[in-house]
């Protein structure tokens, strides 16, 4: 359930209020709803407050406009006013839904325009009609709101939609409205997903940030999400490294990990500082995994950060672990080596007598050889060490391990077994590296997750061109790892229970 609340003036107050004040102050908040899932409810009504936060239903807490007068269904939902930026019209939307017909049973929305906030001109648009090829499949059309786009000069409409298609999932997508307020200006275009159902999407602009907060609800997850972008039509993100959120750093953002403790979302990454002219490692903290996140103002990790004797390389590909057997989180990184340290308590810091050369000794390309990518996780009293082998745009980029007995090693690496996965040319897989571990909680059932080269771009900057693929992770009896084989179709869907 989506609804709205606006900043009325003393002019608009007159029906409600015959107050002689400045028409041009802002006196109360006016408050746009519907009330339940019947469909006699579904329709839209008006609160009134003085202070944002308590309300007085108006018109007895009957609706102000009937949905049989502007509704296809008959019946709206979601209604959401903006008032617009010459300070007298007012725009409304609102989901154009009967839901005791389905919640995958509407398929467009309503768009109204006043000067009174009593009298409304409405049109509908309808998606499987209006768009008869492309969205021709539409089954969800939800919760839409509208926002001035400043850079546009247009009014931006944006709302959940889904289709029939297998695999489709809500995702916000926006349009432009016509100057008119009467229809959408071209064709739907995708602005900010979740990965999963993400739906009733509300966008504010930030003064004191400039930054538009996106605030969002995923049907799989609990509570109320957030994105940050610089401009409505940008790529929503959680930290922008580049722009004035790390000021240390001029952007080159890879390789991030995150952790959570204590209620605290702890994000850390790598990127270049102008300063040293190196890649450098952050981090940022955040109440919600999603962010925004706040950087800690200087790096984590400098350059100057290495290990005793070790030269070359650079401080990239952050990873953090927490012990289960002791509860201290470590930090692992390197390119052309593997240092790791033990965090501070604060988890903003490393004790930097703890920095650690855990770099496997020997090996080539062709076999183990470290060059990035360090991943660490625990499994039955023993830590394995995860690690990449030669160049990430490279057919034979591959993932081999070692294990310890604690987690700063040092690491002993089995010659007749330290393949984890690598390239399967006779079905076109190649460049299997860069990896993570996923355990199903309470199981001893694992997956490798890692980033392998499209096929389409093996010959041609192959380093940027990549899939997210995952696949099983087992075990031999003796806690060896078995060569995990890639596959092209990944495990199958796990039950939800």
């Amino acid at each position: 359930m989506a609804a709205c609340a606006c900043p009325m003036s003393a002019d608009n107050k007159k029906a409600v209020e015959n107050e002689p004040k400045d028409p041009n102050e802002m006196v109360a908040y006016l408050f746009t709803y519907f009330n339940s899932n019947d469909p006699k409810d579904e329709q839209i009504c008006y609160a009134l407050s003085d202070d944002g936060y308590n309300y007085t239903p108006l018109n007895g807490g009957m609706p102000v406009i009937e949905s049989d007068t502007i509704a296809l269904t008959q019946c709206v939902r979601d209604p959401h006013i903006l008032r617009c930026e010459d300070g007298k019209t007012f725009y409304m939307v609102a989901t154009d839904m009967r839901s005791a017909l389905g919640w995958s049973s509407n398929r467009g929305m309503v768009l109204l325009k006043s000067t009174d906030l009593v009298h409304w001109q409405h049109s509908t648009v309808n998606f499987p009609t209006r768009y008869t090829k492309t969205w021709k499949n539409v089954i969800r059309v939800w919760a839409p709101e509208t926002i001035y786009d400043h850079q546009a000069g247009k009014y931006m409409v944006f709302y959940s939609l889904r289709t029939s298609d297998p695999g489709s999932y809500d995702k916000i997508y926006y349009q432009y409205a016509n100057k008119d307020f009467t229809d959408l200006e071209g064709e739907p275009k995708w602005l900010f997903d979740a990965g999963n159902a993400t739906i009733d999407g509300d966008i504010v602009y930030n003064e004191a940030d400039q930054l538009y907060h996106l605030f969002y609800k995923q049907e799989s997850g609990r509570g109320i999400y957030q994105a940050v972008a610089k401009n409505l039509t940008d790529k929503w993100q959680m930290l922008d490294v580049k722009g004035d959120q790390v000021t240390w750093a001029t952007g080159n953002a890879w390789a991030p990990c995150i952790i959570e403790k204590k209620g605290k979302y702890y994000f850390y990454f790598s990127a270049h500082n102008p300063q040293s002219r190196r890649k450098e490692i952050g981090v940022a903290v955040s109440d919600s995994p999603t962010g925004p996140f706040v950087d800690s103002g200087a790096p984590i990790i400098t350059d100057a950060d290495r290990p005793q004797g070790v030269r070359g390389g650079q401080a990239i590909d952050v990873d953090v672990f927490q012990d289960p057997k002791s509860g201290k989180c470590y930090l692992y990184w390197g390119n052309g080596f593997m240092a790791g340290a033990e965090l501070n308590d604060d988890m903003l810091s490393v004790k930097k007598e703890t920095i650690t050369n855990l770099t496997p000794q020997g090996g080539d390309l062709q076999t183990w050889a470290f060059r990035e990518g360090a991943y660490v996780f625990w499994r039955k009293g023993t830590y394995y060490f995860m690690w990449s082998v030669d160049d990430t745009g490279s057919p034979n980029y591959h993932v081999c391990y070692g294990t310890a007995k604690s987690p700063l090693g040092p690491i002993t690496l089995d010659e007749s077994n330290y393949m984890v996965i690598k390239q399967k040319p006779e079905d076109k897989i190649y460049g299997t590296a860069h990896n993570s571990v996923l355990q199903i909680p309470g199981k001893d059932e694992w997956y490798i997750v890692y980033h392998r080269i499209n096929k389409n771009f093996v010959n041609h900057e192959p380093g940027i061109h990549r899939e997210v693929c995952i696949d099983r992770l087992t075990f031999d009896r003796q806690g060896r790892i078995i060569p995990v084989m890639p596959t092209l179709d990944g495990p199958a869907p796990l039950p939800v229970k």
